[in-house]
């Protein structure tokens, strides 16, 4: 289905100054996707347009959108293709110089946009901190660029709603749809090799880890010696990382909250054979000596 306005009118440049377009990749949450795109509405930043892509939902989202009429975009997809690739179909559809990502089931501050965009400068690309909703615990780094050697142990920052990027970066290198996770680390990984990211130190987003369908919790539900999807992205970057970190990278998904999970000593011995013994032990250390729950 091609891409419908509910009805919409032509977006327009405002004097406030640089577009941003705010692709919000949408699936079966209406509840959540309404709070989204009303954090959205609430920029400070007004020269903004939102597109939602319905990623084939089960459950119609057009209800949910249904009091934004002739406000924002929406797209649904004829079949479900994954977040990647809506986000793509988001970026295509976009007309704002920059593109600016929001998870259906996130909040931005109001600040956000503002703020993330004065920090960017001369790079094309921004990361920012955030808070859990739940809990209120923030995740702010100490530091105001992202370089390559910070990603090798993984995306410590912030997933897609803390990222926005030039509209033409993302056109000339878009998200890699064949990855169902790691698709951001993967993406900055990619980036920072050619310029760093800018960060902003500051929780300009809530994100929501309730969500029982996230990528994060589906990971304690695989069964031993089927992780490869979370391994795609670690495989296609393995010259990169170096040996030991793909393998001591790779023991952290094998291992990942083993705590949750039946049979501990099979699933470590199946991490030996995949990732060696050193890795193995390496992790289960590392997991330890920081007193983390989820080993």
């Amino acid at each position: 289905m091609p891409a419908t306005e509910l009805p919409a009118k032509p977006a327009t440049d405002s004097p406030q100054g640089t577009k941003i377009s705010v692709v919000i990749s949408a699936y079966n949450r209406p509840g959540p996707l309404k709070e989204a795109v009303e954090s959205a509405f609430r920029q400070t930043h007004a020269n903004i347009e939102i597109i939602v892509i319905d990623d084939c939902s089960p459950v119609d989202l057009r209800g949910a959108l249904a009091a934004y009429a002739g406000r924002l975009t929406y797209h649904r997809n004829e079949v479900r293709s994954g977040p990647s690739a809506a986000r793509n179909v988001g970026v295509k559809l976009a007309s704002g110089e920059y593109v600016a990502f929001l998870d259906d089931d996130d909040i931005w501050l109001p600040g956000k946009l503002e703020v993330q965009l004065a920090a960017m400068e001369d790079l094309d690309a921004s990361v920012t901190g955030f808070s859990v909703l739940e809990t209120g615990r923030m995740v702010v780094r100490p530091v105001t660029r992202i370089d390559t050697s910070m990603l090798l142990y993984g995306n410590k920052f912030a997933g897609t709603t803390g990222f926005m990027c030039r509209r033409s970066r993302l056109l000339a290198e878009p998200f890699d749809e064949a990855l169902s996770w790691g698709e951001d680390w993967d993406l900055y990984i990619r980036y920072s090799q050619i310029q760093p990211l800018a960060y902003v130190p500051q929780p300009l987003f809530l994100r929501r880890t309730g969500n029982s369908d996230s990528i994060t919790k589906s990971l304690k539900k695989v069964a031993t010696g089927k992780e490869e999807l979370f391994i795609k992205s670690l495989k296609k970057h393995r010259a990169l990382l170096g040996e030991t970190i793909f393998r001591r990278r790779v023991a952290g998904i094998k291992l990942s909250n083993l705590k949750y999970k039946d049979d501990k000593a099979n699933i470590i011995w199946d991490c030996m054979r995949s990732a060696g013994a050193l890795p193995t032990i390496w992790w289960l250390a590392y997991k330890t000596m920081r007193g983390d729950a989820r080993v």
